[in-house]
């Protein structure tokens, strides 16, 4: 049998062989070498068995491996109640959260192509014309099935949920919790059994106030449908706005680690960790930066305050190995709900690599962005909407001269945004791409035009309409692009963003899992353009036979 024979045979060495040669699959030469047996060959005419497939091998990216590897989610099968469970009435949820929660998921879902750059109410006909189109997402079922079966039981139960960015994780936790609060709600009867039920019910940690006002706002839409008070504790947050919030009740509370631990410090507050104990259910976001050296004492600090707490979620997109480490140390009873697409790029992401070394660009980085930015704007796609751009950088110090070189000199729509911008320039700068494109009225549309020519841009894989296509006007959308650095990488639910653009190589892999996963949410399709040089094209030209072949990054 020939060693592509061998190689489909799906033959898996275990013991020292497997050691030797650190599980890889086995060549016929080296089986020979290794003194094993080779398949049997099957004679004419007969069946062999079906062979097994091959695991998925992991793509190390940078110098070293960082993430978990396919060990890490086997651990949970979710693969088949995706299949099984296609609609919300399937699982167990109260029937007035589900019908909110579906709404909710449908008022902010990219998918919804009648949503415009305009906030859209749940009672919206929009909203109801896309209802019928609302599916839980694997993430979701799996983490809702499992809840749901020990959700009222009174002793802690943590979880942790990994999945792929734009698979839906945040719905996938902000469902039980509040299944789980109007339940508590209902066991409690009476209006003065509910008056009981603590001052602050269930409480949502994110790594910054970005995302504090991304959960906020999905928050603020279930207030007074589901008759829930919601309260973000951000920077800007008076102290006497805190003290008025418990004097009542709050039934949900977005914050930072840091802003929990500040309520300590307010003197006008009466006695903050009974407040903290009385916390049932919550939920650490972005749970492997929150868990990292820099961020885990403050953390599990907050963690240790929730006493009486029944419900712990850790939500990630990412799990490298010294968070799994440590969360196996500090929670030995910990349950992994994991997605097998965890730490793999969406097979809709399209990349697109260019080798700035190369003619024309000759090593300028900034001939190429603008070309790639040329090429986004007439390439004949998003017919009527504004297009969104998001340019990576690896250092702060470079955004200030790109976005003034392409404003200046380029006469692009080009905003800025680093860790050391204000909160308020920093929400008033990220607020347009979380919202639907705008429609664009007076666009020439490409479909009242003849089909143009396309040529390649030089040195790349891009692909772009001719401009010169026998005199006619080419086809170009309005073009918003953001620079940014791995401050926005995490967690931002960017909407119509189909462009990303990694002006830098990362150096780590999970910093490429995240800022790749700022498109292609929730499948839809997307484009990732990599600039490289003469160093690491070789392992950037990787990633799309990666992508093909659905392996994850490691």
């Amino acid at each position: 049998m020939s060693s592509v024979g061998i190689a489909s045979a799906s033959l898996w060495l275990r013991g020292p062989v497997k050691s030797a040669l650190k599980g890889r699959w086995l060549s016929c030469e080296q089986m020979r070498r290794y003194g094993t047996k080779s398949a049997p060959a099957v004679r004419k005419g007969g069946h062999s068995k079906k062979a097994r497939q091959a695991p998925s091998l992991p793509f190390v990216f940078g110098r070293h491996k960082q993430l978990t590897g396919p060990e890490f989610t086997r651990r949970t099968r979710i693969g088949n109640l995706s299949d099984k469970i296609t609609k919300f009435e399937q699982l167990k949820l109260l029937p007035e959260v589900r019908e909110v929660m579906m709404k909710v998921i449908a008022s902010e879902s990219v998918l919804n192509k009648s949503l415009d750059d305009e906030d859209c109410g749940l009672d919206d006909k929009r909203v109801a014309a896309f209802l019928g189109q609302v599916q839980p997402t694997p993430i979701q079922t799996a983490v809702i099935k499992k809840m749901a079966k020990t959700l009222m039981e009174p002793q802690l139960q943590v979880h942790m949920v990994a999945a792929e960015t734009g698979s839906g994780k945040t719905m996938s936790y902000l469902m039980p919790l509040v299944d789980y609060l109007k339940q508590e709600e209902q066991a409690a009867g009476t209006e003065e059994g509910r008056a009981r039920l603590g001052a602050l019910r269930s409480l949502i940690l994110v790594p910054t106030h970005e995302l504090v006002e991304q959960v906020y706002m999905t928050l603020e839409k279930l207030q007074e449908p589901l008759q829930l008070k919601t309260f973000k504790l951000d920077r800007d947050t008076p102290y006497k706005d805190i003290v008025e919030a418990f004097k009542g009740r709050v039934d949900i509370m977005v914050t930072t680690p840091g802003k929990l631990r500040g309520l300590f410090k307010i003197r006008m507050l009466h006695r903050p960790d009974r407040i903290l104990s009385q916390v049932r259910f919550a939920v650490v976001d972005e749970a492997d930066t929150l868990m990292d050296q820099s961020w885990v004492q403050e953390t599990y600090s907050c963690i240790k305050s929730l006493r009486d707490a029944n419900h712990l979620v850790f939500c990630s997109a990412s799990v490298p190995m010294e968070f799994e480490k440590a969360m196996n140390k500090l929670f030995p009873n910990l349950q992994v709900v994991a997605s097998e697409k965890l730490h793999r790029i969406n097979k809709h992401s399209n990349i697109k690599i260019i080798n700035v070394a190369l003619r024309p660009y000759n090593g300028s980085k900034m001939k190429a962005l603008a070309q790639a930015l040329y090429a986004i704007m007439k390439d004949g796609t998003s017919e009527g909407y504004e297009k969104r751009c998001v340019v990576f950088v690896n250092e702060a110090d470079s955004v200030n001269s790109i976005v003034d070189t392409l404003r200046d000199k380029f006469g692009h729509d080009v905003h800025g945004l680093t860790g050391e911008h204000s909160l308020d320039d920093r929400l008033a700068t990220i607020a347009p791409f979380m919202r639907s494109p705008p429609r664009i009225q007076d666009q020439v549309r490409p479909s009242e035009l003849k089909k143009p020519q396309e040529r390649r841009l030089p040195n790349s894989n891009i692909k772009v309409a001719d401009s010169k296509d026998n005199g006619q006007r080419s086809v170009s959308s309005p073009l918003k692009v953001l620079v940014t650095t791995d401050v926005l990488s995490r967690g931002i639910n960017f909407k119509g963003v189909k462009h990303v653009i990694l002006y830098d190589v990362p150096a780590k892999s999970i910093d490429l899992v995240h800022r790749v996963g700022r498109t292609s949410r929730m499948n839809e399709r997307g484009h990732v353009y990599i600039f490289v040089g003469k160093k690491g094209s070789a392992q950037a030209k990787g990633l799309n036979p990666v992508v093909k072949k659905n392996r994850p990054i490691q």
